[in-house]
C-alpha cells in the first residue's frame, strides 16, 4: 500500500515537536528542584549575612550611645561639681546669695531644668529657677527625703543619681543628680556633710542625644529602659518618657548577656531583632536596646527564594 506524501508532512509537521515538547517538559521537571534547592540555600544565606551585618552595626552603635549618654551626664555632673566646691568654700550661707548663685547657674546652662540646695536633712534652702516658664514662683523649704538619690548620698557621701521621676515643682520628668557639699573638701567623705546640690537633667536632651546618634542608621531604633521597666528615651520619640513598658515587650526583658542578640516581639506585636547592652553611670542602671524589625534584616532573602521560585513556576508553566 503507498502511503500518501502529505501523511509525512504532517508527522514532520506536528510529530517531532511534541517529542521536543516532552523533552523541554521533561527538562523543566528536572531543573526545578534544583533551582528551588539554590534559591533555599542563597536565602539562607544571605538571610545568616545579614543577621551578622545587623548585630555588627547594632553592637556598634549601642557602644556609641553608650559613650554619649554617659558622657552628657558625666559633664553635666562636672557642672554640680563645681557649684558644690564653690558653695563648701562660702563661709556663711545666706538665702538670697544661694539664690542668686542657682539662678545664674541655669540660665548659663539650659540642659538643667531644675537646681536647689538642700540640707543634711534633705530639705531645700533654695530652688532655682525662681520663677518657672509660666511666670509661678517655686518655692523652697520642700522635704525631698524621700528620694532615692537623697537616700544614697546620705548613706554614701557621694554623688548620686536618681531613677527617672517627674519633678515635684516642675512636674517635667527628670534625671536627678545629687552632689554632696562637705564642710571640709580636704576630707570629703570623712567629714560631715554641709549640705547637697541636686541638678534634674531634662529627659527629652538625653533622648536627644540618643537620636543624634542612632541618625543615619540603616532603619535601627534605640530605646533606653530603667530596671523599673520606665522608658528614659526613644529614639523614634514614639513611645513617651516615663511610660511603663508591657512585660510582654522584648524592651521590658532583663539584658542576660549585652554581646548577645535575641528575637521577639516589639511594642506593636511586630518581630524585631535587638542587641542589649546594660549602662552604668555612678548608681544609675539602665538598659539599651538598639533593635530593627526581623522582616527588614531578611527582606534581600526574602526576594532571592521569590524570584527563584517564580523561574521555576515559569519553566513549570
Amino acid at each position: 500500500m503507498n502511503i500518501p506524501a502529505e501523511h509525512y508532512a504532517h508527522e514532520r509537521a506536528f510529530g517531532r515537536p511534541t517529542v521536543g515538547i516532552a523533552l523541554f517538559i521533561a527538562f523543566a521537571f528536572i531543573s526545578v528542584p534544583p533551582i528551588l534547592l539554590f534559591g533555599s540555600w542563597l536565602s539562607r544565606q544571605q538571610s545568616r549575612e545579614a543577621i551578622d551585618r545587623f548585630d555588627q552595626e547594632a553592637s556598634m552603635r549601642a557602644e556609641s550611645i553608650e559613650e554619649a549618654v554617659s558622657e552628657y551626664i558625666r559633664l553635666k555632673q562636672e557642672v554640680l561639681n563645681i557649684t558644690a566646691g564653690t558653695l563648701s568654700v562660702m563661709p556663711l550661707w545666706h538665702k538670697d546669695e544661694l539664690q542668686d548663685i542657682t539662678d545664674a547657674q541655669i540660665k548659663s546652662s539650659a540642659s538643667f531644668d531644675s537646681f536647689y540646695v538642700g540640707n543634711p536633712q534633705g530639705i531645700s534652702l533654695v530652688f532655682a529657677p525662681s520663677y518657672r516658664a509660666d511666670g509661678s514662683r517655686t518655692q523652697s523649704r520642700v522635704d525631698y527625703s524621700d528620694r532615692d538619690y537623697y537616700k544614697r548620698l546620705h548613706q554614701t557621701k557621694r554623688v548620686a543619681l536618681g531613677n527617672i521621676k517627674l519633678g515635684r515643682q516642675s512636674k517635667v520628668v527628670n534625671v536627678h543628680i545629687a552632689v554632696p557639699i562637705y564642710q571640709d573638701l580636704d576630707l570629703k567623705e570623712k567629714g560631715s556633710l554641709r549640705g547637697f546640690i541636686t541638678g534634674g537633667i531634662k529627659t527629652q536632651l538625653i533622648e536627644q542625644v540618643m537620636s543624634r546618634m542612632i541618625k543615619g542608621s540603616d532603619n535601627l531604633r534605640a530605646i533606653l529602659v530603667e530596671v523599673d521597666q520606665r522608658v528614659v528615651a526613644d529614639s523614634d520619640q514614639e513611645v513617651p518618657i516615663f511610660t511603663k513598658l508591657p512585660e510582654s515587650s522584648i524592651y521590658a526583658t532583663k539584658c542576660h548577656d549585652s554581646k548577645g542578640s535575641i528575637e521577639s516581639l516589639d511594642l506593636k506585636r511586630s518581630l524585631v531583632r535587638a542587641i542589649c547592652r546594660e549602662i552604668s553611670i555612678e548608681s544609675l542602671r539602665w538598659t539599651l536596646w538598639v533593635s530593627t524589625p526581623k522582616e527588614r534584616i531578611t527582606a534581600d532573602a526574602n526576594r532571592s527564594i521569590s524570584f527563584t521560585t517564580k523561574i521555576a513556576l515559569f519553566l513549570l508553566f
